[in-house]
């Protein structure tokens, strides 16, 4: 089903098939309560997307670019272009009800929550944010509690990185454009196909010390050079591999890994299946591979966007720390391709605009008793 044999759980989790339908659901029916979460930059992703999933099942990037195309992984590649299309809004319309409402009240709630039972540190931290803007001071020692109690700085990378971010943000209170983070992103991207050969062989040379950590970085300068190269800035389409570089048939690149690859033929079934379900562990880079730098320039804009509004509504300035966080989730991981990672995404986002648009009103209500 959707490119994957019955026996592999990656596409997922029941339970978010049954979070998808109920969302979509609450779309159809709420529709006129929830557009107003939208922005222009997400609906011309979305299109943009549809339109690649279109030319996908032509096969146009495969006639056009040569690149071999299985028509079967195309839906368990894209399937998250309408899912982030319905469930953003949806989600953020849900923070005006519930739980969800009570826990943007109760902002300790939401902490105990997040750490005690949740046990997510993604949300701990969002949370803890959400709190400091009541109070930094409190804030910054119940973090520094929880850091303490934790063990200090994390093993895994995401947390790390956000423990980070907060103890900058915390000492300093430093308030971060997104709009220059998204164009550095954007500049990162496009340099790397023009590294030199002594770089790339220093990251080849990072694989004795951590092989995981080599092997995304080369797989990310191997995406985007054949982007940049083999297709021209148009990227792959989906429905293809996610090593189509330099004329490689699915299996190829498996082929070469350490061991023949053995350990992901183990968990996937086989080489060709895992060319095709073995993301980058960067939605960034998985973006500009597939819908080109066109892709990558609207899914950047709706950051810049928000942040942009957030500016704008006169809302919170820690509300630009929830999206670098929700920016660093699909950044480090198999983000928007895996289940688990989007629907975190899509809440975040969700909570960003929530906020955004009830500052608004704010804003519109005391611009009408003024005048």
């Amino acid at each position: 089903m959707f490119g994957l044999p019955l026996t592999i759980p990656t596409l997922g989790i029941p339970l978010f098939f049954i979070l998808f339908f109920f969302t979509f659901m609450i779309w159809l029916i709420d529709f006129k309560s929830i557009k107003k979460y939208y922005n222009k930059a997400l609906l011309y992703f979305i299109f943009l997307g549809l339109f690649y999933v279109i030319i996908s099942f032509c096969a146009g990037f495969s006639l056009i670019f040569d690149i071999p195309i299985d028509k079967s992984f195309i839906i368990r590649q894209a399937y998250f272009l309408p899912f982030i299309g319905i469930a953003i809004p949806v989600f953020a319309r849900s923070f005006n009800f519930g739980l969800f409402k009570y826990c943007l009240k109760m902002r300790l709630l939401f902490i105990i929550i997040a750490y005690f039972i949740l046990n997510q540190p993604a949300l701990l931290y969002i949370a803890i944010i959400l709190f400091s803007i009541q109070n930094h001071l409190i804030g910054f020692f119940i973090f520094l509690t929880i850091f303490i109690f934790d063990g200090g700085f994390s093993s895994s990378l995401q947390a790390l990185l956000m423990q980070v971010i907060l103890f900058i943000f915390f000492i300093s209170r430093i308030k971060i454009n997104v709009k220059y983070l998204t164009l550095s992103i954007l500049t990162l991207i496009i340099s790397i196909n023009y590294l030199s050969d002594d770089i790339i062989n220093l990251i080849k040379l990072l694989g004795l010390y951590d092989s995981n950590a080599s092997w995304r970085l080369m797989l990310w300068i191997d995406n985007i050079k054949s982007t940049i190269n083999d297709t021209l800035f148009f990227g792959h389409g989906f429905g293809t591999s996610y090593f189509s570089a330099e004329g490689r048939q699915p299996g190829d690149f498996i082929l070469s890994l350490a061991g023949g690859g053995a350990q992901t033929i183990r968990e996937h079934g086989s080489r060709y299946i895992a060319e095709f379900v073995l993301g980058q562990h960067n939605s960034f880079i998985n973006i500009f591979y597939r819908l080109g730098i066109m892709g990558l320039l609207f899914f950047l804009a709706f950051f810049a966007t928000i942040a942009k509004q957030i500016n704008i509504f006169s809302a919170p300035y820690q509300l630009n720390y929830v999206l670098i966080f929700s920016m660093l989730i699909i950044g480090v991981n198999v983000g928007l391709e895996s289940p688990d990672y989007s629907v975190l995404f899509v809440f975040l986002i969700g909570l960003v605009q929530y906020i955004n648009f009830e500052y608004y009103k704010i804003k519109i209500h005391n611009y009408r008793f003024r005048y």
